[in-house]
């Protein structure tokens, strides 16, 4: 965290809720953001009628707490696109949660989320990255919220100097358990992780499967080893190897459309 640019670093407490919608039903990212919201301030779970729908009481909730807060609250939903139903979830959970309002027509809620797309530039691996289904999602939503009167910003974690933030956090990776052999080793671990940033851009999910085997490993891998080189990440990446899964690495942290 040291290393990140402070202008970069979010405030303590500046995310109220996040949640992860892979393989989630709408109605049970309610329920997980109800509970999120519940268990930082000692408040139930389920407030308010017990007959009353799990997302009257969502909304109820965002309602009060940013109310009180005297402003937007932050709400984080990651993998939208890897929902049981994203369309439902987006329809169901986030435009109720973007339509919210409160005095002069102030917007209550502020959405983060994360869904992947095929990458705007060309990278060294050399693979073909593009995802239609996952971009044809986030044209969709992109329509439906500018439909809606809200404009959502976009933030690509794939651009053209992705490598260095990958890079970053591959260091970071390596450098923190006490076990690892790059412990204390600045200068080795910011070597290797220049090496698989640059090999696996934009994925930063193959980044991190390289960076735990060789923070896991007894000691620090030959940059040299021509077998390392030509596949970073074994063996795990074998798992990567079926076309369903292949789409789920290349693209960890996709753009993120933004209601502000």
């Amino acid at each position: 965290m040291a290393g990140i640019p402070a202008e970069l670093r979010p405030d303590p407490g500046a995310v109220d809720v996040a949640v992860l919608a892979r393989n989630k039903s709408a109605r049970m990212i309610v329920e997980d953001l109800l509970t999120g919201l519940a268990s930082g301030h000692g408040e139930p779970a389920a407030p308010g009628p017990a007959d009353q729908p799990p997302l009257q009481s969502l909304l109820r909730r965002v309602r009060q707490r940013a109310e009180a807060a005297a402003g937007p609250l932050t709400v984080v939903i990651d993998a939208l696109d890897e929902a049981e139903e994203p369309l439902a979830l987006f329809n169901d959970v986030v435009l109720p949660l973007a339509r919210l309002r409160g005095p002069g027509r102030v917007r209550l809620v502020r959405l983060l989320l994360g869904i992947r797309s095929s990458p705007d530039v060309v990278y060294p691996t050399g693979e073909d990255l593009l995802d239609e289904r996952a971009d044809e999602l986030l044209r969709r939503l992109t329509e439906a919220l500018d439909a809606e009167g809200i404009a959502p910003g976009l933030l690509r974690s794939d651009g053209p100097d992705c490598a260095d933030d990958i890079a970053a956090y591959v260091a970071s990776l390596l450098l923190a358990p006490a076990e690892s052999p790059y412990r204390d080793a600045a200068d080795a671990a910011g070597e290797a992780a220049r090496l698989i940033a640059d090999a696996v851009a934009p994925s930063f999910l193959d980044a991190r499967i390289a960076a735990d085997q060789l923070r896991r490993a007894e000691a620090r891998q030959g940059l040299d080893d021509e077998g390392w080189l030509g596949a970073p990440c074994l063996p795990d990446r074998r798992e990567c190897s079926t076309a369903s899964t292949r789409r789920r690495c290349h693209g960890a942290w996709p753009p993120i459309p933004t209601p502000v």
